[in-house]
């Protein structure tokens, strides 16, 4: 049958009643996003659905679809590691959709959104925003890195004091934090003089960057497993939903090992180990201080960061 036979069939279909046009929806509330697809025959009650986490977006593309006779502007979102997840301006829910994403995040580019409309029949693709994992180096990213880093155990007390002492050496009047910390003796006491100096810094208390930590250290699977594991069953935790997939993943092969499945048991620590270093990768690929704590290990002498 011949193209305009077959759109015309279609378009007396959906007149008619016989056939309607796919439907759509985006939902979205505080922490999470949600896409709706309905089949196109009335009857059919079949969707498929795709979702993500506020948190876990990392860039927001926009491009245009050529519909022959009309374009269609679509978003697509990059959150952690998995396809990018699209929607576009004809699926209902849309313009308040669009009014969380501008409202969340920060130097979103809404002109490049509406340049994006000229010329017809064109791609358009652009980068409208993305995540900056490369803040400047300051006192208080050295002050927020050191605490994390001696906090979770990722550097000793000799490996704090002897990054304090390189940047006392290289500074004509060092700040009175750090001649007092790296004059400390005890690990709490050093912590002390250390956080004032970082206060404020969202580092300090970022959950993906306490991660990052744990998985650096020397041996650190339980240290990791266990702060990922407490933030996972977080009800208030921010953390990305593919790091809480691979806690609760292990979680259950752990109960199964213990409720005496012999091949459980044989595959546990198998994939214990596995799922440390797919955390590790995922921690790594989504803190956006990562570099400040690559920075601390080529200070501390290029001690060599865990494989994942």
């Amino acid at each position: 049958m011949p193209f305009l036979e077959r759109l015309r069939d279609r378009i007396a279909d959906v007149r008619s009643g016989r056939r309607e046009a796919p439907f759509s929806r985006i939902d979205c509330d505080d922490t999470s996003v949600r896409v709706s697809r309905y089949g196109r025959w009335k009857r059919s009650q079949t969707s498929t659905t795709s979702a993500f986490l506020w948190a876990d977006v990392t860039a927001i593309h926009a491009f245009k679809r050529d519909l022959l006779v009309v374009d269609r502007v679509c978003l697509a979102f990059q959150a952690g590691l998995t396809t990018p997840i699209e929607v576009d301006e004809d699926m209902e829910g849309y313009r308040p959709f669009l009014d969380q994403v501008i409202r969340r995040f920060a130097g979103f580019d809404r002109q490049k959104l509406d340049d994006i409309v000229m010329p017809p029949f064109a791609p358009g693709f652009t980068t409208l925003w993305k995540l900056d994992r490369s803040l400047p180096w300051t006192d208080e990213h050295l002050a927020a890195a050191l605490e994390l880093s001696l906090r979770v155990g990722l550097f000793s007390m000799d490996e704090t004091a002897a990054i304090l002492d390189h940047e006392i050496q290289a500074r004509d009047t060092p700040p009175g934090w750090m001649l007092d910390a790296t004059l400390a003796s005890a690990r709490s006491a050093r912590l002390e003089l250390l956080r004032p100096a970082a206060e404020g810094h969202p580092m300090w208390s970022d959950e993906l960057s306490l991660l990052d930590a744990a998985s650096r250290r020397p041996g650190g699977d339980e240290a990791l497993m266990s702060h990922a594991t407490m933030f996972a069953f977080n009800g208030e935790s921010q953390i990305p939903s593919e790091i809480a997939a691979v806690v609760y993943d292990l979680e259950l092969a752990e109960a199964m090992a213990a409720d005496g499945w012999a091949h459980s048991k044989k595959r546990f620590e198998r994939e214990r180990t596995e799922a440390c270093a797919r955390l590790r990768s995922l921690v790594k690929g989504q803190s956006r201080f990562a570099y400040a704590l690559d920075r601390l290990e080529q200070m501390a002498g290029g001690r060599p960061t865990p494989s994942p």
